[in-house]
C-alpha cells in the first residue's frame, strides 16, 4: 500500500537544511566557474566546471541509494543525501580553489564586496536578468503542472516524485555542459573564432545525446526495477505506472540533452533578449499551455500533464536552432580573428 506523505521534524530539518546548503553552493559554483575562467585553455575550463557538479550528481545518487534503499529513511533520506553531496562538493570547491589561488589570482578583500563596478554590475543585471526569470518561471510552471498531477491520487503523486528524482539525473548533467560549453562558447565569440564554436555546439551534442541514448536504453530495458530503487517494494500501485511513463522518460533525456546545446549557445553569446523569450515560452507559455492541452483537453490525464511537461523541455532547443540559423549569435563578436592573430 502506498504510504501517506508526512514529514517528520527530522525531515523537515533536512529540507530546510537543503534550501540553505543550496543557497550556499550556488555562491560557491559561481565562484569557482568566475575563477576557471581565468584558465587559458578550454580544456581545463571544461574539467574543471563540470568536475565539481558531477561528484555532486554521482554522490547524491549514491547516497540516496544507501539512506532510501538500505536504511529505509525515505524523504528525509533523499533530503539528506542532497545535504551532504553538496556539503562535499563546496568542500572540494574550497580546498581546489585555495589551493590554485595564485593561479586564478584570486585575491578576495572586503573592499571587493564595498566597492563595485557600476559597469560591469550593469552587465552581469542585463544578463542575468533573463536567466533569472528563466529558472524562476520553470519552476512555477512546474508547480502548476504538479499541483493538477497531485490531484489524480496518492499514488499518482508518490509516482511523480520519484521520476524528477530520475531525471534528475539527466538535467544534472545537462546543467554540467551547459555551464561549461557557455564559457567556451562565450570565449570563441569574442575571438572571433565561429568554427570552434559550431564544434563545441557538436562536441556538447554528442556528449548529451550518448547519455541520453544510454539512460534511454536503460530505463526502456529495465523500468521497474529503476523507479523500484526509490520506492518501497510493496508500492505495486505506484510502479504500476512506470511502464506508461517510459516513452516520456525517453523524452525528458533527449529534451535535456538538446536543451544543453543550444543553451549554451545562447548563455554564451550574451543575447539576453533571446534568453527572455526562450523564459516566456519555455516557463509559462509551452509548458502550462502543453500541459494543459494533453492533460485536460485531450484527457490524458496525469500522463497528458508528464508530457507536456518533456514536450516544453525541447522549446530552447528550437529557440537556440533558429537563433544558430540566423546567425544573430555573431553579433558580439567584439574582436576580429584577423586582429588576434595580428
Amino acid at each position: 500500500m502506498t504510504q501517506s506523505v508526512r514529514l517528520s521534524f527530522s525531515q523537515k530539518l533536512c529540507a530546510t537544511g537543503e534550501r540553505h546548503w543550496s543557497a550556499l553552493k550556488i555562491l560557491e559554483d559561481l565562484l569557482i566557474f568566475s575563477a576557471v575562467l581565468s584558465f587559458e585553455t578550454d580544456r581545463i575550463i571544461c574539467y574543471n566546471t563540470s568536475i565539481f557538479i558531477s561528484i555532486a550528481a554521482v554522490l547524491n545518487l549514491a547516497l540516496d541509494i544507501v539512506f532510501v534503499m538500505g536504511l529505509n529513511m525515505g524523504a528525509g533520506g533523499a533530503a539528506l543525501a542532497t545535504v551532504l553531496s553538496q556539503a562535499v562538493s563546496f568542500i572540494i570547491c574550497t580546498v581546489f580553489l585555495m589551493k590554485h589561488r595564485e593561479e586564478f589570482e584570486l585575491n578576495i578583500r572586503l573592499q571587493d564586496f564595498v566597492q563595485w563596478d557600476g559597469e560591469m554590475l550593469g552587465s552581469l543585471v542585463k544578463l542575468g536578468t533573463p536567466m533569472a526569470i528563466k529558472t524562476a518561471s520553470i519552476q512555477i510552471s512546474k508547480l502548476f503542472v504538479n499541483s493538477w498531477i497531485n490531484s489524480y491520487g496518492v499514488a499518482v503523486s508518490a509516482f511523480a516524485g520519484i521520476a524528477n528524482k530520475v531525471s534528475s539525473i539527466a538535467n544534472l548533467i545537462s546543467a554540467a555542459m551547459n555551464t561549461a560549453g557557455s564559457t567556451m562558447v562565450g570565449q570563441n565569440i569574442v575571438a572571433g573564432e565561429f568554427g570552434r564554436v559550431r564544434k563545441i555546439l557538436l562536441n556538447l551534442a554528442a556528449i548529451t545525446l550518448t547519455v541520453a541514448a544510454v539512460m534511454s536504453l536503460l530505463i526502456c530495458c529495465f523500468p521497474e526495477q529503476i523507479f523500484s530503487v526509490f520506492t518501497d517494494e510493496g508500492d505495486g500501485d505506484v510502479l504500476a505506472l512506470s511502464g506508461g511513463y517510459v516513452p516520456i522518460a525517453v523524452l525528458l533525456f533527449f529534451g535535456s540533452a538538446l536543451r544543453a546545446v543550444m543553451n549554451a549557445l545562447i548563455n554564451g553569446s550574451g543575447n539576453y533578449r533571446i534568453n527572455f523569450v526562450t523564459a516566456i515560452l519555455d516557463g509559462i507559455v509551452m509548458r502550462i499551455g502543453l500541459a494543459l492541452l494533453f492533460g485536460l483537453a485531450l484527457d490524458m490525464k496525469h500522463y497528458g500533464f508528464w508530457l507536456g511537461d518533456a514536450l516544453a523541455g525541447f522549446t530552447p532547443f528550437f529557440i537556440g536552432l533558429v537563433f544558430y540559423c540566423t546567425g544573430l549569435w555573431k553579433k558580439n563578436a567584439k574582436t576580429k580573428a584577423s586582429d588576434i592573430k595580428k
